[in-house]
């Protein structure tokens, strides 16, 4: 167990699994003081049956329900969202009412929940917001969505793939580097961390 995050009360909003729940337990681990949040609370304390795990319920689709886990949560040092919904199918299978949920859930959840909580967040502390992992489509979007708001933006450039060609992701790199924000590794990251 490391120390890095030794008192720090960090929320991770998501599933109970994947990327959320890997991130939960890393920052466990690391001495976090930890909260999560999802839609659903008895799944998120069956994925979590460590006692000293607080477990809340948000929907990152209202502004009410970020506004009250604001209020619940009180003092934080980060915050992780790795909140989804996908429209998956064939194109004439798609509803209007599938993708307007994921783009809810993906992007605009995500900037309420740095709206609501940036309040109770440390100035030193962060936010980070996974919009996805295809690097030329979903991580690509999000990123220039999110640098025309405002925010400073980070591509973790292996933690994205695609099946594209390879000049699609030589471009999105590129454009990141240039335009958007800047581009690092997980490597870099984890020695940041540690120091």
């Amino acid at each position: 167990m490391g120390t890095t995050l030794q008192s720090k009360r960090v929320l991770v909003v998501g599933r109970g699994s994947g990327i959320a729940r890997a991130v939960a337990l890393l920052a466990s681990s690391e001495g976090a003081e930890l909260v999560v949040a999802g839609r659903d609370k008895d799944k998120l304390a069956a994925a979590y049956d460590d006692h000293g795990i607080c477990i809340e319920t948000v929907d990152v689709t209202d502004d009410a329900s970020i506004s009250a886990l604001a209020e619940r949560v009180g003092p934080l040092d980060h915050v992780v969202s790795t909140a989804s919904a996908r429209a998956r199918g064939a194109l004439p299978d798609l509803q209007r009412t599938q993708l307007q949920l994921s783009l809810d859930t993906k992007v605009i959840g995500p900037v309420m929940l740095a709206k609501y909580l940036s309040p109770q967040v440390d100035p030193r502390g962060s936010f980070v917001l996974f919009s996805g992992v295809n690097t030329d489509q979903c991580v690509m979007h999000s990123l220039t969505d999110a640098n025309f708001l405002g925010y400073g933006c980070v591509m973790v450039e292996d933690c994205c793939a695609t099946t594209s060609p390879g000049f699609c992701t030589e471009a999105s790199v590129w454009n990141v580097k240039k335009c958007f924000g800047f581009v690092t590794d997980s490597g870099k990251i984890l020695k940041a961390l540690k120091k």
